[in-house]
């Protein structure tokens, strides 16, 4: 991530250098994006370094994010806020695990989910024209990171619910470069996430329930998008977003006399959306 924002940070400076300096820039329109969502997810768990069991699927929703370009303090800001909505069904492959013996047997079978995620970023926008005729316009934002995310997990185990409930805030920051050429536009945006307070899973099944606290939540990705303004105030886009999310080892608990715990987890999230993008 570091050498990331290093080359992203290189890449700014080499334009400003061809450009002079920065400009801050009039307020823009702003808008909503509204935009359907394909996600292949891939979801493991893991205990002393070896993998236990995972959760392989496509899940497909709904996104809506609202921008917004304003100035504060004689500053021009760029602000968004984004709620996002997915659901469908993984494979899940693991075993069960006999807590008197410890005894493990394989064990596959679906699981019901449903993604709920939301963030709020704001921060400075800075702009700037390269290339022999100026016509190629680059804009740079440094922005501020928050937000949330829910995942419902439900489970059969063995003709038996076992409901799981992971959720999460967190903050952090992100890097977003645009660059423009007359109605088409490229941008290139990563960022990286912790966790801040609140990371629980709650964990319920046909006789009893427990929350417990996950273990330190670390998110990082990188967002890549295409669109064509057809208007000042219409215009359609496509992104692909990957997303990698490590979860620590959490807290030992107590689910009606047998003790539990979250192991360690990786996901890897590959995001797929084209949306449509309204002005005013």
């Amino acid at each position: 991530m570091k050498k990331a924002l290093l080359a992203l940070t290189a890449v700014v400076i080499g334009g400003t250098a061809t450009a002079n300096a920065f400009t801050l820039h009039e307020r823009e329109l702003s808008g909503v994006n509204i935009y359907p969502v394909i996600e292949k997810f891939n979801y493991k768990e893991y205990k002393n370094g070896k993998e236990i069991d995972k959760e392989d699927g496509t899940l497909k929703g709904v996104g809506i994010e609202f921008e917004g370009y304003e100035k504060f303090l004689g500053l021009p800001i760029y602000s968004s806020l984004m709620f996002e909505f997915l659901t469908g069904d993984t494979d899940y492959t693991g075993a069960i695990v006999d807590t008197q013996t410890g005894q493990e047997t394989p064990y596959s079978s679906t699981t019901d989910n449903k993604i709920f995620r939301t963030r709020f970023e704001a921060g400075p926008y800075f702009r700037f024209n390269v290339g022999r005729d100026k016509e190629w316009q680059v804009t740079v934002i440094p922005a501020f990171n928050y937000g949330g995310r829910r995942w419902e997990r439900d489970m059969d185990v063995q003709g038996r619910t076992q409901d799981e409930t992971y959720g999460w805030i967190y903050w952090g920051g992100s890097l977003d470069l645009r660059i423009r050429k007359s109605k088409f536009y490229f941008g290139a945006k990563t960022y990286y996430h912790k966790n801040l307070g609140f990371h629980k899973i709650k964990v319920e099944t046909d006789t009893a329930e427990t929350t417990l606290d996950l273990g330190d939540i670390h998110s990082w990705g990188i967002e890549l998008k295409t669109g064509y303004d057809f208007s000042k105030r219409f215009g359609v886009w496509g992104a692909y977003e990957y997303r990698y999310t490590h979860i620590d080892e959490g807290e030992m608990g107590d689910l009606g006399g047998v003790p539990v715990y979250e192991p360690e987890s990786k996901t890897r999230e590959h995001v797929f959306s084209v949306g449509v993008a309204l002005r005013w």
